[in-house]
């Protein structure tokens, strides 16, 4: 079922993927990371406008939000999502931002002695 494209919608997605055996976690991550377009028009009901911005990102970074993203699903972490809402009875704006914010952090455990690396990702659109 796709959901909304919106701060919600994707946290449900997100909850989706994690609960997913390993196995069809990483079929999933194959095809985002393969077809960022499609795997959007599965997963969430896009305006348009929304399909239209889509389709019209740089190729390089639409690839790199797809990468990212199904980098942090593979750490079985999820990611911070934030979506402006736009104004209700103006339509949805033309013009939006996208910042895509990936900060990686390296961890050492003296009990297990083990150095651990993850990401954390933030995703704006304004």
């Amino acid at each position: 079922m796709k959901q909304p494209f919106n701060n919600i919608g994707v946290a449900q997605v997100q909850a989706q993927i994690i609960a997913l055996p390993p196995g069809e976690r990483a079929v999933e991550l194959q095809q985002m990371r393969s077809d960022f377009i499609a795997w959007m028009d599965a997963h969430f009901e896009l305006s348009s406008s929304e399909q239209e911005q889509l389709s019209s990102l740089p190729l390089v970074f639409r690839e790199e939000i797809a990468h990212q993203v199904a980098n942090v699903f593979e750490e079985g972490g999820t990611f911070s999502f934030f979506k402006q809402d736009h104004a209700t009875g103006r339509g949805e704006p033309r013009d939006k931002d996208i910042l895509l914010q990936p900060v990686r952090r390296l961890q050492y455990s003296f009990e297990e002695e083990e150095l651990k690396s993850t990401t954390d990702l933030t995703i704006r659109i304004t």
